[in-house]
């Protein structure tokens, strides 16, 4: 597929020349804004507001945070400062029409319905 062809001559490039991976980037986003392609979760993650491509350790440093509401992954950018802050180990919620049920509750059975 050519969305990931073209991260990977991105993540090819980032040793080499920042700037050739981040217009491959700014490219790629400005065909998924056309709303052309469609890009999946994992890729929309690993790229920051300036198009660079997050690598730990090369383009972006890592750190785990643990909070009140659970543990964090903050990640961030060496370009440009942004902080992105993804959760782990979250539990995905799904909604069916007035119910919330989590994986747990789905494989067992329980039912939660929303007040």
């Amino acid at each position: 597929m050519r969305v990931y062809r073209d991260i990977n001559l991105a993540v090819h490039f980032i040793t080499r020349s920042n700037k050739v991976s981040r217009r491959l980037i700014q490219v790629l986003m400005r065909i998924h804004n056309k709303k052309i392609i469609k890009l999946s979760y994992e890729v929309k993650r690993v790229i920051c507001k300036c198009y660079t491509i997050m690598i730990p350790s090369i383009t972006c440093y890592s750190r785990v945070s643990h909070e009140t509401d659970g543990c964090y992954l903050m990640r961030v950018c060496g370009v440009c400062g942004e902080i992105s802050k993804m959760r782990m180990g979250a539990k995905k919620r799904f909604y069916n029409g007035g119910e919330e049920e989590t994986n747990k509750e789905r494989e067992k059975g329980v039912k939660v319905f929303k007040t």
